[in-house]
């Protein structure tokens, strides 16, 4: 019995001691990408909050003019004219004004869908790598809180140990003094 090699402890202990391996193995790469993408996400957040302006000129950037962009203007401006001559205006300070006007409420169309559709672009990106920062803490506080079950566990199976060695080193100078007594 006590020559036994198969110690309970060390066996329980040889299960339990996998488990930082297969943490890191399965939720170490979402931990780490968490990480690298938490200070990318804090300065682009800062850029927009601090710098609008900039991070604004930077969608607008490489804007150009849409293919239909001209012929939109020609038509507009083209029947802009005609009511203006219709009227008797063709020609007046009113009539440039109009043509002015138009041309510059379509360029501010033009560039403003040019940059909402970069900015939809740039949301979606910003909400995928929220997405995968998210994944990544949700992995570290999953990986914090199975460490610190398994850590609670060792500390409990070495208590287990200790009190189990004492209670047979007690127990077995009892039988010992039991005997010495008995046999006198």
């Amino acid at each position: 019995m006590f020559g036994s090699s198969s110690n309970p402890y060390d066996q329980s202990a040889e299960y339990f001691d996998q488990i930082p391996g297969i943490q890191q193995q399965y939720l170490g790469p979402y931990s780490q990408m968490g990480q690298t993408l938490l200070p990318q996400l804090h300065q682009g957040y800062g850029a927009m909050a601090l710098h609008p302006s900039q991070v604004q000129a930077g969608l607008g950037q490489g804007f150009q003019e849409d293919p239909g962009y001209q012929w939109n203007v020609d038509q507009q401006l083209q029947a802009q004219n005609q009511a203006m001559a219709a009227g008797g205006m063709s020609g007046s300070p009113e009539s440039q004004q109009f043509a002015e006007q138009t041309a510059d409420q379509l360029a501010n169309q033009n560039y403003n869908q040019y940059l909402n559709r970069n900015m939809k672009i740039a949301g979606s990106g910003l909400q995928g790598e929220q997405g995968l920062e998210t994944q990544g803490y949700g992995a570290s506080n999953q990986m914090a809180k199975n460490m610190t079950d398994y850590l609670y566990n060792r500390g409990n199976l070495a208590g287990a140990q200790a009190q189990n060695k004492r209670n047979m080193m007690w127990g077995g100078a009892g039988l010992g003094a039991s005997l010495a007594l008995g046999g006198l």
